[in-house]
């Protein structure tokens, strides 16, 4: 047997590249996808993780809680849930007042 025989040629190699290349160009798209859905789905457990200790700290206390953003209270929106349910977006608290981020 040849000492050269056992290697591959170049058009195998560009064959393989060239699988990997196709391959990749369907899996990329996925896993951006996977990933977006993921970060996705993480935001939501926070934000419901927080809403539910507001709820038991507001029921605790008997009180309003205010859970504030980075962004402070000009960017503030009030969430506001009515003794019925109704729940409403504000740029004001639910008296009517400006909204504060302590």
């Amino acid at each position: 047997m040849d000492r050269y025989a056992l290697g591959h040629t170049l058009v195998e190699l560009l064959v393989v590249l060239g699988l990997v290349a196709i391959v990749a160009t369907f899996a990329v798209p996925a896993f951006a996808e996977l990933r977006a859905n993921a970060a996705r789905d993480e935001r939501v457990s926070r934000l419901v993780r927080t809403l539910q200790l507001a709820r038991v700290e507001a029921l605790a206390h008997g009180r309003p809680v205010v859970v504030c953003d980075r962004r402070g209270a000009p960017a503030a929106r009030a969430v506001v849930v009515s003794r019925t349910g109704r729940v409403r977006v504000s740029a004001r608290d639910a008296d009517g007042g400006p909204l504060a981020c302590p």
